[in-house]
């Protein structure tokens, strides 16, 4: 029981690299190319004199819409293919030549990706914190945090499942925030609710991360529902990946 669970463990410096090189790569040039350069932008207009309002007040709406962007985008790039692309022909058979256990060794690779997210939520935050404006980059963290669960627990079920999983997860994204505004703006086609009760809750997600930047109490309804979707997801993956033939 031992050696399987040491031949694991061993694999989480691998998969971690993997990302570095691949997905969080990815995350951080996007990031940097879409989220923080409007922050540079008006940095700049303030050492210019051109910004009209105190740095703090022009900063946090920037660094929430920048938190909010990671938030999508970092848990999609992280999860995609996470387990469709092992299905290559042979390429499973070559993973688990040796003892190891298949949901272990992809749960495993989740927590590290997650890990690795966090680590650039936390050093692009910590660093605009410094060099910017004090911003709150400990709320920025947590909510990095939920949403991975969310849509990193989505993705992962996904991925066990269907092989371009990314687009699922996205049409998704798109499908629960467009109802979303239906049931704002049109309350009267009332079969939008049951929509929204059948779908991951991913337009809950922006006002939560939010509240958690902010400091304030979040809709705790809607906090238990985002966290309870996302983790029967991984869990339900996790079943299914010990079920269903790798190679399909």
């Amino acid at each position: 029981m031992n050696a399987p669970r040491a031949r694991l463990g061993a694999y989480a410096w691998w998969q971690l690299r993997d990302y570095a090189a691949g997905p969080g790569l990815g995350t951080l040039v996007i990031t940097l190319l879409v989220g923080i350069a409007p922050i540079i932008a008006v940095m700049r207009a303030v050492a210019t004199g051109t910004g009209g309002e105190p740095p703090d007040e022009l900063i946090r709406p920037l660094f929430n819409s920048f938190v909010q962007f990671l938030a999508l985008v970092g848990p999609i790039m992280a999860v995609g293919s996470m387990v469709s692309a092992d299905r290559a022909p042979g390429l499973t058979r070559f993973l688990f030549a040796k003892p190891v256990g298949v949901p272990q060794y992809y749960l495993l690779m989740w927590s590290v990706r997650g890990a690795g997210l966090l680590a650039i939520t936390a050093v692009l935050s910590l660093a605009i914190q410094v060099l910017v404006a004090p911003v709150a980059w400990g709320g920025a963290v947590m909510g990095i945090a939920l949403t991975w669960l969310h849509i990193g627990g989505v993705g992962f079920l996904a991925s066990v499942l269907v092989p371009r999983d990314s687009v699922y997860v996205i049409g998704l994204y798109a499908t629960t925030t467009l109802l979303a505004q239906f049931q704002r703006i049109a309350p009267q086609w009332e079969w939008v609710d049951p929509l929204l009760v059948v779908l991951p809750p991913m337009h809950k997600l922006s006002d939560l991360c939010v509240a958690l930047m902010d400091g304030t109490a979040p809709a705790w309804n809607d906090l238990w529902h985002v966290m309870g979707w996302g983790g029967a997801c991984l869990a339900l993956g996790a079943v299914l990946i010990r079920r269903l033939p790798l190679v399909r």
